[in-house]
């Protein structure tokens, strides 16, 4: 089951998210997640740190069943899996998850540097 991350992280629009670590039940973090609810859709942002092999399989089915149940708590008619890469990866889980109607979304980014972060 995921487990609440309380990070550091700052920036635009982060306080809309509520971000979990993913943990199998020995404690060894296997990924993080950040869920956004919207009126009704819950929008599901998912990281892996450990390879997908058949274990992390196992813990992933654990959480989407968890992930399932929190939407039905919440009212929310759909879960939107959202990522910034099309890859094998990203079609195993969403053939894991139960995913369907996959969009493709190219998202362009661009590095700032710590001096710029400066704001006037």
């Amino acid at each position: 089951m995921p487990v609440i991350f309380e990070g550091s992280l700052t920036g635009p629009n982060v306080d809309r998210f509520e971000w979990y670590r993913l943990v199998t039940p020995g404690g060894v973090a296997y990924g993080y997640a950040a869920l956004a609810v919207h009126p009704d859709t819950l929008e599901l942002h998912l990281k892996l740190t450990k390879r997908l092999n058949r274990r992390i399989r196992f813990f992933l089915t654990e959480d989407r069943e968890w992930l399932r149940k929190y939407a039905r708590c919440l009212g929310k008619k759909k879960i939107a899996g959202i990522t910034g890469r099309l890859d094998e990866m990203w079609v195993r889980f969403c053939k894991l998850f139960g995913f369907n109607n996959v969009w493709t979304t190219t998202v362009a980014g661009m590095q700032v540097q710590v001096a710029e972060m400066e704001v006037n």
